[in-house]
């Protein structure tokens, strides 16, 4: 009686065991899967692919090898993106590991889509929402978010506007000045004004145009 009790004891034993879910290899399994799923995350690749398209963009306009090019910011996270990024088109600039002061700034999308004043402008205007009822920006921001694209040195001056017709045809219009570095890094000589506009197309595609703008004659003093 004693064996009999003995063996159903180990039975009764086994098949609870048998029953109970093996719960550690369920959470390393949920952890991988969510490692993977994290390495995978579309936003990231994006970024990484809009990060390294920008490099060597930068590379290309500074005349350097790609690995001489450093590029601001190095991460997705929200807290180190630059305040000229709009929506889902990140803000990047680039500059020479050896001579910092020489910038390359822009824009760029997840498939890797370099976007510059002088191109691939409607990508980033769509983005800003400039065809639709309810722009993002205004001209004013745009305006500012354009020129810090154009480099050190330059600023927004005067009016800006911005009008689009029902059909999509519109203008973006500004004024930029630009001073010439001089010794030591401060401005030297006068300002060299240009007028830019933007037009816009309905198919949402935008090219810049700039003019000179005449500087304002010397006061006479005769």
């Amino acid at each position: 009686m004693r064996t009999t009790a003995v063996i159903v004891t180990i039975i009764v034993t086994a098949a609870a065991l048998a029953g109970v879910p093996a719960a550690a290899p369920d959470c390393q399994s949920q952890a991988q899967a969510q490692g993977k799923g994290k390495k995978s995350d579309p936003m990231h690749a994006g970024f990484d692919k809009a990060h390294a398209s920008f490099r060597d963009h930068a590379a290309r306009v500074l005349k350097l090898s790609p690995d001489r090019v450093l590029v601001s910011p190095i991460e997705e996270d929200a807290s180190v993106q630059l305040d000229q990024r709009i929506g889902a088109v990140w803000a990047f600039y680039g500059s020479s590991k050896d001579h910092p002061d020489r910038q390359v700034r822009g824009w760029a999308i997840a498939d890797g889509t370099v976007i510059t004043p002088d191109q691939n402008l409607g990508l980033l205007l769509a983005e800003a929402g400039v065809w639709s009822a309810k722009p993002k920006l205004d001209a004013d921001a745009l305006a500012e978010r354009l020129v810090w694209a154009m480099g050190m040195n330059n600023r927004v001056v005067g009016q800006r506007s911005l009008h689009v017709d029902p059909s999509g045809a519109g203008t973006l219009s500004f004024q930029v000045a630009y001073r010439p570095p001089g010794p030591g890094g401060a401005g030297g000589g006068r300002d060299r004004v240009s007028q830019c506009t933007i037009t816009l197309t309905a198919d949402h595609h935008a090219r810049l145009a700039t003019t000179a703008v005449a500087a304002p004659a010397a006061p006479s003093f005769d």
